[in-house]
């Protein structure tokens, strides 16, 4: 991933005021899941090295031996949902296991 991508994103969340962020991805079975982070708590690599998360309690993802898994946002998948207050910014995410 290009850092221009990347700090393009990091811009964005900035300009907005964004103040938090929603890590999207789909499980094995095909339904949305996500990850709720404070933006002010987001790791500075969020964009390359993800943030972990325990998969084990998503049915047919991971065991509880081998849960650990990563979740590293598309920077490219951010878009706009118009709504009301200072809703969190979506990104779509891949999911590695760790």
């Amino acid at each position: 991933m290009s850092n221009g991508i990347i700090e393009a994103a990091q811009n964005k969340l900035k300009e907005k005021g964004i103040e938090e962020i929603d890590i999207r991805f789909t499980d094995i079975q095909g339904y949305w899941r996500h990850v709720t982070l404070p933006v002010s708590s987001a790791p500075s690599d969020l964009f390359l090295r993800g943030v972990g998360f325990d998969g084990s309690t998503l049915a047919g993802m991971s065991s509880t031996e081998a849960g650990d898994l990563a979740l590293i946002p598309d920077p490219r998948s951010s878009i706009s949902i118009p709504s009301p207050g200072n809703p969190p910014w979506p990104f779509s995410a891949t999911s590695w296991i760790v």
